[in-house]
């Protein structure tokens, strides 16, 4: 590969927010904690944005922590309960007051 490898020095204080952030949001257990963990979203990030600042790593860590999340769970989940998750998550990010009474739905607004 003729590029550098770079990896931003945030990515492991990034990483370990963001999954306590999507832990305690999603009122994750031991095992969900443990598989999230594993993701290593905060080093996807930092050797995906190497230049960026603290917050801006964090946003991106948080956001693909979450797209990971909601791949799980939709694997469970038949059609209709598809949908009805793209309902909720794209409702609470497009409006702030929408309160769906999910996990799914705080975390999308979290």
């Amino acid at each position: 590969c003729p590029f550098p490898l770079r990896v931003n020095p945030g990515g492991i204080n990034a990483g370990a927010s963001s999954d306590a952030w999507l832990a305690t949001l999603g009122g994750f257990g031991q095992k969900q904690r443990i598989k999230l963990h594993g993701l290593k979203c905060g080093l996807l990030s930092a050797m995906t944005y190497p230049h960026a600042p603290p917050y801006q790593l964090r946003t991106v860590c948080d956001f693909l922590s979450y797209l990971f999340h909601i791949d799980d769970l939709s694997d469970d989940m038949d059609k209709i309960g598809t949908l009805g998750a793209r309902k909720v998550v794209i409702a609470s990010m497009c409006d702030p007051t929408f309160d769906s009474g999910t996990r799914l739905g705080r975390m999308a607004r979290g």
